[in-house]
Order: structure tokens, then sequence, then C-alpha cells
């Protein structure tokens, strides 16, 4: 029972944690292009 909870938090927190990278690097894209886009309005 334990060992189950225990593997079951692991797992949505490895999860969590496969979401949050995917949505720092589209942060981290958007960042490029709006820098693109500045520098291309200069």
């Amino acid at each position: 029972m334990a060992p189950n909870a225990t593997h079951t938090a692991n797992s949505i927190r490895q999860s969590d944690c496969n979401v949050l990278k995917k949505e720092v690097k589209q942060l981290e894209i958007g960042i490029e292009l709006d820098r693109n886009a500045n520098s291309n309005r200069k």
C-alpha cells in the first residue's frame, strides 16, 4: 500500500515536471520570437 502511494506520487511529480518543462520551453521560444520581432522593428 505505502510503496504504491509513494510510486504514484512520484509518477505525478514526474509528469508535472515534464509539463512544466514543456511550458518553459514554449515561453523561451515566445521570448525569442518577441526579441526577433523587436529587433526587426528597429
